[in-house]
Formats: C-alpha cells, structure tokens, sequence
C-alpha cells in the first residue's frame, strides 16, 4: 500500500461510465496536485496500488458534462473496503476543470483525416504518434511528431494518458520532435515538378540537394530525399497533362516522361488547335446563356421577396387586430373589477355596524384582552374511537396506509399519494421553534376523514365555529376545555379537536391566546386548570368555507404559526371498486419517535390565504 495522502491532495483522473445512459461512473487517477499546486503523475501500476481492487474511484450519480475530461476533486475512504468487487475510495467533493493543453484523439490512420478538420496550432493524436500542426508547416506539408513511449509521460512535458487517450496538462511538449511528410503521392509529384520547374534543377541533381536550396524552401533535407525518392519510384507511371508538358519543355530530366505524354496526348494538341476559335465562339454564347440564367434568377429571388413582404406585413396586421382585441378585453376586465369593487362599496356601507363590532373585537384581541373564560355549562361529547387491528411502528408503512383511506375516500392515487406524503409529515413534525405543530388547516373534510381512519385509535370532538365566536371564551366553552383536561390527564392517547369553517369568524379573535402559545410569547393558556403549555397529544384540525359575504379573509399573520396542506384542486379517482383496508392504528409512542427523527415545518402555502 503506498503511503499517499488522498486527505491533503487533490487527485486529477479522467471519469468514464460502462454505457450511455449510466447512472455512476468511475474515475480513474492519473495523478495529484502536490502543495505547491502542480500535477504529480501516478507511474505504471501505482493506480490499483493506491487505490486498490479496480484501481478507480467510484463517483455516485456522477454528471455527463464531466465525462472524458481532465478533472481534480477530492475523495474519501468507503466505509465497506473488503469487498473486491466494489471501490475503496468514493467522490467527496464536486469535480474542478483542471487546465490542460487540448490533444485532439482522432480514429483515424491518416493525418489528412485531421488536417481536413482546419483546427491548426493544435496536437493530434493519430495511432501510436502525437502530432503537432500548424499553419506555416501545413502549407510544407509537414507536421512535428512524437512517438508515444514512456519517455515522453515525465515530470518535464507533464503528461499522461488513460487507455488510448493522451493529456497533456500545460504548456507544451518539450521532448525532442521529428517532422514527418503529410502530402499523398499526387502532391509530391507535383510538388517536385514544380520544383523542377522553378529552381531548373538538372538530373544528375535530383539526389543531391543543396544547403541553398533547404534554406529556401525551409524543410529538412529529410524529407526534401523522401519526396524525391517517392518521385523517382513513381516516374514510370506519371502521365502529363497539357500544361504540364509546356511547364516543362526545357528541363531534360523528363524528357521521357515528356515523350510518354505527347503520345499520349498527341490527338488532343492537334484537336486543341483546329477548334481554337469554335471553343472561342462556343464560349461566348455559353456565357450569354449564363448571364441570361442570372438575370432571370434575380428576378425570381426579387419576386420571391416581394411576395414575401407582402406576407409579413399582412401577418403584421393580424398581430396589430389581436392585439387591439386583447386591449379590448383589458377594458371589458377593468370594467368588470370596477364594478366589483363599487358593489363591495355598497356591502361595505350595509354592513358597517358589523364591521365597527368585529373591529373592536379586534382591538381586544391586539390588546392583549384575555381573561380566564367563563365555566362551560354545556356537556360536551368526546367520542373515543377505538382499532383491534395492527400497530404500525414505521412511518413508510403509515404514509402508505394513509394513501390507502384517502384512496378510498375517492381521492385519485397521483393525489392520495402526494396528500399522504404531506400530511403524514405534517402531523409528526416540529416548527421553528421545536415544538409540535398544535393547529392544522386542512382543504376537505375528505382529507380530516381519510387521516383520523388512518390514525385509527384517538379520541374526538367535532364543533363549528360560529359568525358569532367573538373571544377565546368560545372556543373554550365549546370543547377545548373538555380537549385540553383529557389531553393531560391522558397523556399517551391522541386527541383531536376540529374546527369547521373557522373563517365565518375572525381567526385571532379566538385563537389568540393559542397563538401566544406556538409562537413562544407566553406558556399558559387562560384557564380555571393548572395546565401548562398546549399538550403535545392534542391537535386542533380546522377547515375553512368557500368566500362569501359572511366569511373574513385569511390573512398570513392569522395562520404563520400553524401547519398547512396546499388548498388546491385534487383530482379524484372515477374509479367505483372499493379499496380494501386492514385495520391499522398508531400510538403517542410511534409519534414521538417520529419527533425525534428531526422533522421540520418551515413554512406554509400561499394558496391558503385570501
């Protein structure tokens, strides 16, 4: 086992997944990045020596952007090492572009292949050689290369390589380079020829070429001997063409190539000069008859753009008439609110003693106007609901059978589902600050039922608040009096109050002294008990009605400190079959093991304000 330290340096690998579409990947280290921030290579075998069984490190839901690059990031030990089929060290950290001098990895055997590219002042990589390109050697056709061996992977050119790729970290290679000829066999003999032709070369020359001569053309006698060598192999099959032959009537070196050529081409010369001027003459209409395809092709593009204004400035009307409508119905809406608005004037002015009563209520409420109601006189029904069935202990297995009552309660299953998941969270979590969520507005009394019949074993009682509710003293009297002794008196059974329509009233003109409560301004509620707190057993489930003249909007400071499910349209199963349910329950117990898990209700949805 090597003694490198993955805690203090960065390791630098290439990630690589086994097929598209892969979820993890594996990343396999090419080196480190020591404290002085340079790159360190790993030399052969040290991978699977550092990092063991595969000699990779395991990245979990790893992104494709960072697939075949050069990348540095952190890693940690897994906790399972023994396991030889799995990896010892995992990702820790998100993965860093490392900077890095591009090498272009082609599949191909011929350089041309990469030339065609037009990507010059680059490397390639073609088989087993790494090629350097740029614009001033392409026009030679030449190209700087090295052979890939271990000499050139050193701490000087900082490079590396992971399977048949190569990466080479900064700068540029500095082992020594040769050069290699990249011109096909037709450019050479026309390159030669050329030669020939402009420095008046003589045959007895072809072999020995002077230093004057390589300065001039800047190319290395090398390859000066590789061109000529390829053209003297080709000469007996090189065939002239017309102006080849004229180029290079004075020079003898191809004097049997010229020979060759002029049988070759000998009914062509004759022919080329009788039909000079028909060639001439044919020319001239040709050209005619192109100009004329020109002019003719000008006026269709003119007309094809003519029709084609033509259609955007109709298109532009369109767009002019729907918006002039869509400011119409602008108009029509405004009117319509206007409208609105004065008739709430109206109910405004007939209701104004109703509204001077309700805000002096509210004054109360702000004045902090409590005082220990009034001993109810009413009797007050709690039902006790009872389940002989199983006890669940996990909260999975809750979730589920709650979806299973809402499901039944007709409510479709993308629904009951989503319905679930909140509620069943919900209703074991802790606000901010740490304790039981007390109060909880729910959309249906759909929602209420499936959740109590999930609950299966509590104790209930059901009342609805009255336009009448004017202080604490009312709910008190209407059973949370009742709810709060047994809630205490029983601390391991869930009791559940529900309020019904707990908007026909203002909110805080009866809740208030709950409020003070669950936002931590005070720890008593007013009562003729000695009952501290709100009881971590009781829960207060409350609905609202639909808005009408009767009811008072909800505003965020009536609700911030309660919990809430999303007041929105769920969809409904039009499925008749019965779902069939065993019977289940959960105790105090299961709920405050589920507290201890670190719940949290952070905020509520907008959808349930007015």
């Amino acid at each position: 086992m090597s003694d490198f330290n993955y805690r203090l340096h960065k390791i630098i690998g290439v990630a690589r997944k086994k097929y598209p579409g892969a979820l993890h990947a594996s990343i396999y280290p090419l080196g480190y990045v020591d404290n002085n921030y340079h790159f360190q290579p790993f030399c052969r075998n040290m991978q699977k020596d550092i990092f063991l069984h595969n000699g990779t490190v395991f990245g979990y839901k790893f992104p494709d952007y960072w697939l075949d690059k050069l990348i540095m990031l952190n890693i940690r030990e897994d906790e399972i090492k023994d396991d030889p089929n799995k990896d010892v060290y995992l990702v820790a950290s998100k993965p860093e572009n490392y900077p890095h001098t591009s090498i272009i990895n082609i599949n191909v055997p011929d350089l041309r292949d990469a030339i065609k590219q037009g990507q010059y002042n680059s490397y390639y990589k073609v088989e087993n050689k790494i090629y350097y390109i740029t614009d001033a050697d392409s026009k030679k056709g030449i190209a700087k290369y090295w052979s890939i061996e271990d000499g050139l992977f050193d701490a000087n050119n900082n490079m590396c390589r992971c399977d048949d790729d190569v990466y080479l970290i900064r700068g540029d290679i500095k082992y020594p380079f040769k050069y290699s000829d990249i011109l096909t066999n037709e450019e050479i003999v026309r390159y030669v020829i050329d030669l020939i032709r402009r420095y008046n070369i003589a045959p007895e020359n072809l072999t020995e070429i002077s230093d004057d001569l390589i300065k001039t053309l800047e190319i290395s006698s090398d390859i000066l001997n590789f061109r000529f060598n390829v053209f003297k192999e080709l000469l007996p099959s090189i065939v002239l063409t017309q102006k080849n032959i004229l180029d290079l009537a004075s020079n003898p070196i191809l004097s049997d190539v010229l020979q060759r050529s002029i049988k070759e081409y000998e009914d062509e010369y004759i022919k080329t000069y009788e039909d000079y001027n028909r060639e001439t003459i044919k020319k001239i209409e040709n050209a005619k008859v192109q100009k004329l395809k020109e002019v003719e092709d000008e006026c269709l593009r003119i007309e094809k753009e003519h029709i084609a204004k033509v259609n955007l400035i109709k298109e532009d009307i369109k767009a002019q008439e729907l918006k002039l409508k869509q400011v119409i119905d602008k108009i029509k809406t405004k009117e319509a609110k206007a409208d609105t608005i004065e008739q709430r004037f109206i109910d405004i002015e007939e209701h104004k003693n109703r509204l001077i009563e309700d805000f002096s209520i509210i004054r109360d409420v702000i004045g902090g106007h409590n005082q220990n109601p009034r001993i109810s006189s009413t009797i007050i029904n709690i039902e006790s609901v009872t389940c002989n069935g199983e006890q669940i202990t996990e909260f999975d297995d809750f979730c589920n059978h709650l979806t299973s009552h809402l499901s039944k309660n007709s409510f479709s299953y993308d629904s009951a589902v989503e319905l679930s998941k909140n509620l069943a969270r919900l209703f074991v979590a802790k606000n901010r600050l740490n304790r039981h969520i007390g109060v909880i507005l729910l959309p249906s009394l759909l929602i209420f039922k499936s959740l109590i019949d999930a609950i299966g074993l509590y104790k209930l009682h059901s009342v609805s608040v009255g336009a009448n509710w004017k202080s604490f003293d009312d709910l008190y009297c209407n059973g949370l009096e009742n709810m709060l002794v047994s809630a205490n008196n029983n601390p391991k059974e869930i009791h559940i109050l529900l309020l019904q329509n707990m908007n026909l009233s203002y909110i805080p003109s009866y809740m208030q002294p709950i409020n003070d409560i669950l936002i931590g301004i005070s720890s008593k509620l007013p009562s003729n008990h000695n009952i501290i707190g709100f009881p971590s057993n009781l829960w207060i489930f409350g609905t609202r009605t639909s808005m009408n003249e009767e009811v008072i909007p909800i505003s965020k400071s009536n609700i911030e400190e309660y919990g809430c499910v999303e007041f929105k349209n769920y969809t409904y199963s039009e499925d008749e079959s019965v779902v069939s349910i065993s019977g289940k329950f959960i105790t105090m117990d299961f709920i405050e093991s589920q507290r201890e898990e670190g719940r949290r209700y952070k905020s509520y949805p907008d959808s349930y304000l007015d």
